[in-house]
């Protein structure tokens, strides 16, 4: 006697699942590759950021008082960068390090290309005022 054959039902699902698997492994290592490749700014493009020295009164209003790369708080007279384009605050040598490796806020995501902060400058109608002293 010869074995019964599968249903062609159970050898499609079979193989859509085997399509499925090897779908996601493909599209992880894309994705994988793609961060080891994300490239981060240059000391040039960094040094172009604003930088100044915390100050309780500049920053009263501010919603957090901490680094979120180093998780640490912000003392009086710390050197600190604001990201002009999403105003989110660093310790200066934390998001040095941090955008040494990436291009992006730690915060938002958003690019923070000095390019990119240039002309949301221009764009800006509002125009782009914040009470700190720079460097």
């Amino acid at each position: 006697m010869l074995p019964s054959l599968p249903s062609p039902f159970l050898v499609i699902t079979i193989l859509f699942m085997i399509y499925l698997v090897i779908f996601y492994l493909l599209s992880n290592d894309e994705e994988s590759s793609k961060e080891g490749n994300e490239s981060g700014l240059s000391m040039e493009e960094i040094e172009q950021l604003p930088r100044f020295y915390y100050s309780q009164e500049n920053h009263a209003s501010a919603t957090t008082m901490m680094c979120n790369v180093c998780l640490d708080g912000f003392q009086v007279g710390e050197r600190c960068r604001i990201l002009p384009v999403c105003s989110h605050i660093f310790h200066t040598q934390c998001i040095d390090l941090w955008f040494l490796r990436r291009n992006t806020c730690p915060n938002c995501r958003f690019l923070s290309n000095p390019w990119i902060t240039i002309l949301y400058e221009f764009l800006d109608t509002g125009g782009y005022t914040l009470n700190i002293s720079y460097l």
